[in-house]
Parts: C-alpha cells; structure tokens; sequence
C-alpha cells in the first residue's frame, strides 16, 4: 500500500503474536446463563457497571440478559421472529436501541427504556441477510442523543441506512454501491458517522468509507486494502476521530485511523497490522478518551486475545484466555478504563469478561 502509515500503528511483525508477562488484568470468565444462544450477542453499556446484552435465540427469538449490581439476570426472551443477530446499541439517552433483521428480510429495531422492551418497529426496507460471513442487519450506531443511525446491505449490493429517532425510521439514503459485505459504523463523538465496507471499485476488491453529517452523506473515499468478512469501526473517544479495522486473507487484522479532519484520504493513515491468526470479529470498546480495547479469538487455539491503545501505541497481543470459544466476542465499556466482553462457548451458552 502506498498510503503513509502513522507511527502509533505500527507493530514490529516479530513481537505480534507474542504474550506480556503483566500487560493487562483480566477479571475470571462468568457466565450469562445456560440458556444456548445462536450467533453472536450485541453488548452496549447501560450505566456504569451496567451492560445489556442481546441475542438470538433457538427459537428466532431475541432474547435480553442484563449485568447489573455484579451478576447477570438471566435470559428474557422478546416477542417477534428474527433472522439475523442483532446490533445493540445505547442511543445516549440511557436507552438500549437494537436493529435486526425481520423473518421478511426488513430492517427493524427493538428498544429498552430502562423498564421494558418495545415492539418491533419495522422500516419496510430490504437488507440482505445472507452474506458469507452470516446474516445480519448491518450496523448500528449512535448519532447524538435519542438519535440512532443504522446502515445495511441491500439484496442489490447498495449500503443503504436510516436514521431512528426513538419512535420510528427516517427516510433511507444510499452511502455507497458494488458492495460485498456488510458494512461497519461508528460515531465520531461530533454528530457523524463514519461506515466502512468492501467493495468493488473498478473491478478491483477494496475497502471504501464515507461519512454521514448528520442530513447527508460526505462522499466515498477509497482507502485500499482488501478485506474478507465486515469491516469494524470505533471511535476514540477524542472527537472526529475513528479507527476502522479490517480482516485480511492472511487472518491478520489491520487499523486504518482516521484523524477527524476534512474529508479526504491525506486524513487516513494508511493500514497497519496489529495481529495476526484470529477469527472473524473484531470487538472494541472505549476505555478512555484517546483508548480503546479490541480483542479476537484466535484460530490456533479458540482462546479470547486483546490489543489496547493506550493513547500513543498498542500495547501487545495479549491471552485473556476462556475455554475453547466458537463465537463472538461483542464488547462494550464498563466502567473507568474497563470494558466487558461477551463470548459464547463450543456448547452454545455465553460467557462474560471484563478487563483490561
């Protein structure tokens, strides 16, 4: 790649797969329940030390489990036939807003007040729920306070996305087309958006963003790279600025940092690796403004794995460990400098951590 690479991304090839004696503290896996889930659960912060997690059910079902005063409730099952995992998030008004796809194939959202959950509010449009890596309703994320964005791939290959303001959808817009995945989105912390997603540009494969101001898309830029499965993006928790990662043929994952400017490519930093052999989700959660913690599960021994940045750097591949795991993990933050994450287990049922 020919794009410049901030000094902060990269890490020594040498020192990837290797383990810090002390480098981060990890609580002890807990479990949700013995309830079996299907795919991967969709975890958002609450309130502090408080996270609500979703998932799918045996029965198509969504189902709620809720960590709080330190132990999880159990698992509640929610009215409605679903197809896909869903995409939780909290909508900054200490409301839980999840989107999944319909037993039709529609994008609709659920959300918790706090007390109970809503009906499905479905938005008529479309999103295609087969994609290679697993069916799912794209990705949601918030926008400011009650508002919602969530953005999907259509059955056409176009990424398409609404925003929810509480009680119904807005009108779609298109943010980009020839896409071969679902995409991954974050907020800016500044009232934006920012989406990432494969696609094909000039019959070449590549890695395209844009941004959503809020009543408009910026436009898409084309950042290279090719990448199997969604991109995943987060926010740094310093305004305008964004890290979206991708993972490529070689198993590895690489960040591409996004400095908050004007938008236009000089404001990308080009990719970096920072791990190598892991699955197909990437799950990161604020720490600190200015850090975050994303982790993996690795493929050599299905164990859970960790990268922080601290602010300046990455700080390691690290073994959070867990018994052998099949899927996930879906993290969010937790308290001052701690994040929990969610993983589910080869016998189905999930598991909670918290760290670093």
């Amino acid at each position: 790649m020919k794009y410049r690479i901030f000094a902060y991304l990269v890490v020594a090839a040498s020192t990837l797969l290797l383990i810090p004696s002390a480098s981060a503290t990890w609580s002890g896996f807990h479990s949700l329940g013995k309830t079996p889930v299907v795919g991967e659960p969709s975890c958002a912060q609450l309130g502090p030390s408080e996270v609500m997690c979703v998932a799918r059910s045996q029965s198509n079902t969504l189902m709620a489990n809720e960590f709080s005063k330190g132990a999880w409730s159990g698992w509640t099952n929610l009215s409605g036939t679903v197809t896909s995992d869903p995409s939780c998030v909290n909508d900054g008004t200490d409301t839980i807003f999840c989107g999944v796809t319909s037993s039709s194939n529609t994008l609709e959202a659920t959300v918790f007040n706090g007390k109970t959950w809503s009906s499905f509010v479905d938005s008529g449009q479309l999103v295609f729920a087969n994609t290679y890596e697993g069916a799912g309703p794209g990705s949601c994320t918030p926008i400011n306070a009650g508002r919602v964005l969530c953005a999907a791939r259509t059955q056409t290959g176009t990424v398409v996305a609404s925003v929810f303001n509480g009680t119904s959808w807005g009108k779609f817009s298109t943010a980009a087309t020839g896409v071969t995945s679902s995409p991954g989105c974050t907020t800016d912390g500044e009232g934006d958006v920012v989406c990432a997603v494969n696609a094909i540009v000039n019959n070449i494969q590549t890695i395209v963003v844009n941004r959503f101001d809020g009543a408009k898309w910026n436009g898409l830029i084309n950042v290279g790279g090719t990448g199997v499965n969604s991109p995943a993006c987060s926010y740094l928790g310093v305004k305008g600025q964004v890290d979206c990662f991708v993972r490529s043929l070689d198993t590895g994952v690489y960040v591409n940092h996004f400095n908050g400017g004007i938008w236009e490519l000089g404001d990308w930093s080009g990719w970096g690796q920072i791990t190598a052999n892991v699955g197909p989700t990437t799950a990161c959660a604020l720490l600190s403004s200015g850090s975050i913690v994303c982790t993996w599960i690795n493929i050599q021994d299905s164990l859970l794995y960790e990268q922080t940045y601290n602010g300046s750097q990455w700080t390691g591949y690290v073994k959070v460990g867990g018994p052998p795991l099949g899927d996930g993990p879906s993290c969010a933050s937790y308290a001052s400098g701690k994040a929990m994450c969610v993983v589910v287990g080869l016998n189905n049922q999930a598991l909670s951590v918290t760290g670093p």
